[in-house]
């Protein structure tokens, strides 16, 4: 029985998660958002090389509909990105493991491209960000804070609602939109959330930070609200 190996998650496509590390380069201006446009623009460079530039991107990389309108795939199975700032690490994230299932048939092609696509990226240029050097990161699922079981979650990224409450205080709405976001996604419902943290944008919208409290402990990564695509609502458990 000796030199048994178990899997440790990292970079492989079986995972659905692609973990970059920041080694260099990062600005004093850099923001998250810039950031992670930068690595979903370089992540859908590298795939239409890797696919043909004669193919048409399919939603699962865009998130957007052939005739370039938001997917309207009401599971929302596409690529999403984000930055732990904290740990200047970068994510690419398949939809499977955002909603904790298996890959659909149709995505294991798309999965196999985005691996060969992925392979040997270490340059990312980020706008007024910073010119990036990124080296490929190991994931442990049993220790990192954004990805192992816990009962208490909290934002790191801002939570944007997906819907405008009415008839509610802006509170009680923020709670009302994620319970219904996690209902959507169908993970287990909290038995209370938290609203840490609220402010109100220039045109009225809403963005906040959380605490999600379950009964049960909960694996991540978790990624909720509207802006869950690109970076907004991660949430990082709470010890």
């Amino acid at each position: 029985g000796l030199g048994l190996m178990r899997p440790l998650a990292g970079a492989e496509r079986e995972t659905g998660v692609y973990c970059f590390g920041i080694e260099a380069g990062l600005s004093g201006e850099a923001t998250a958002v810039e950031c992670v446009r930068a690595l979903r623009r370089a992540t859908m460079a590298r795939v239409q090389e890797a696919l043909g530039r004669r193919v048409v991107l399919p939603r699962f990389f865009t998130g957007h509909e052939p005739d370039g309108a938001s997917s309207r795939d009401a599971d929302h199975s596409h690529l999403a990105f984000a930055i732990d700032a904290r740990r200047a690490r970068l994510f690419v994230i398949a939809p499977h493991r955002l909603q904790g299932r298996q890959p659909k048939p149709g995505e294991r092609a798309a999965l196999k491209a985005l691996d060969i696509a992925l392979q040997g990226l270490s340059d990312l240029r980020a706008g007024a960000s910073g010119h990036l050097r990124l080296a490929v990161a190991v994931i442990d699922a049993e220790t990192d804070l954004l990805f192992r079981p816990a009962r208490v979650w909290e934002s790191v990224t801002d939570y944007h609602p997906t819907r405008h409450a009415k008839r509610m205080t802006a509170t009680e709405g923020l709670i009302a939109d994620a319970k219904a976001e996690i209902l959507r996604h169908g993970l287990t419902q909290p038995e209370h959330i938290d609203v840490l943290e609220l402010r109100s944008g220039p045109r009225g919208g809403l963005a906040c930070r959380l605490q999600l409290h379950f009964c049960v402990a909960v694996p991540g990564p978790l990624l909720l609200g509207r802006t869950r695509h690109m970076g907004g609502g991660l949430f990082v458990c709470v010890s």
